[in-house]
Formats: structure tokens, sequence, C-alpha cells
């Protein structure tokens, strides 16, 4: 429509000039000119303001507290600022934002379908020897849901050294 817009301004500008002189001829061609720029300028401003609220919206909707053991104290902290050793609490209904190892836990099972595409609940426990036959899987995995449950475990990966932020490194690259 701009450019229909565009078009027509220049059409109106030369006819303009051509058929009334360049002291009136221009006005009809500019004045279109005039409108262009101000939707133009219009439209932008909205769409940057919707930008910053998103923004805003996101940073408030991935901002997420999750309780850690650090120094022998419970503390209440962002998931950006978790480390690699970090003891983290862990109860139902929670989206892990990191990779661990279950080290204790109660009645533990996890979502996966994010990732894996596993519709069935998987039983986490914590392996009491190391022996393959007891079927124990410590491992939480980022982004899946934990649906049961409550327990504690130690963050591995963090960021895009985790499960989740591997995959979305290799998405972001071929969109690329």
């Amino acid at each position: 429509m701009l450019r229909i817009l565009c078009a027509a301004a220049a059409i109106s500008l030369v006819l303009g000039i051509l058929t009334e002189g360049l002291a009136e001829g221009w006005m009809e061609g500019a004045s279109i000119l005039i409108a262009v720029v101000i939707i133009v300028t219009v439209t932008s401003g909205n769409n940057y303001i919707k930008e910053q609220q998103f923004q805003r919206l996101n940073a408030m909707a991935t901002a997420k507290d999750v309780h850690v053991y650090r120094g022998g104290d419970l503390i209440k902290m962002s998931v950006y600022d978790l480390l690699v050793g970090d003891v983290v609490q862990i109860s139902t209904g929670e989206i892990f934002s990191v990779d661990g190892i279950l080290i204790e836990g109660n009645d533990i099972s996890v979502d996966e379908s994010s990732l894996t595409g596993e519709t069935n609940e998987i039983k986490k426990k914590v392996p009491l020897t190391y022996d393959r036959k007891e079927g124990a899987s410590p491992f939480l995995i980022s982004s899946s849901k934990l649906m049961s449950g409550t327990g504690l475990m130690v963050v591995v990966a963090v960021g895009k050294n985790s499960y989740y932020g591997k995959l979305k490194m290799k998405i972001q690259q071929d969109q690329d």
C-alpha cells in the first residue's frame, strides 16, 4: 500500500508540475508524500512500543526463582545465577532450567516429552549401587517437567551447555 502511495505521489508530482507549473503543481504530490511519512512514522513508533512491551513481558515470564543450597544455607535465587555443582531443591510442577543428577528424591516422575517425544512419565530414582539391572535413572534433563515428587539435584550443566541449550543453539544455527 505504501509503495502504491509513493508511486501515486511521484506521478501526481510530475503531472502536477507539468500541467499547473512548479508554483502550484507540487502540492498534491507533496501532500501524499507527507501522508506516507506520517503513516510510516506512526507505524514504526507503535511497533517499537509493542516490541518493548513484549521484551518486558518475556523477561518476566522467563524470570524464575529456585531454592538452592549454597554454603549450607537454603537461599532463593534466579535460575540465571545457578552454577554447576549447586544443589537445587525440586518440587512437583517445576520445569527444569538446567541439567542435573538426582541425589535425593521421593516418588520422582518426570515428563520429558518436550525433548524426547516420550509421552509416558519416566520414573527417576537415586541409584543405591552401580548396577545397570537396577534401572535407576538419576538424570534430569533441562526443559522437562517434574510431574510428582520432591527432592534434591546437583546441577551438572547450565545455559548453552545443557541439553536444551545445545538443542536451542542448533535450531538458531539452522535458522541463520
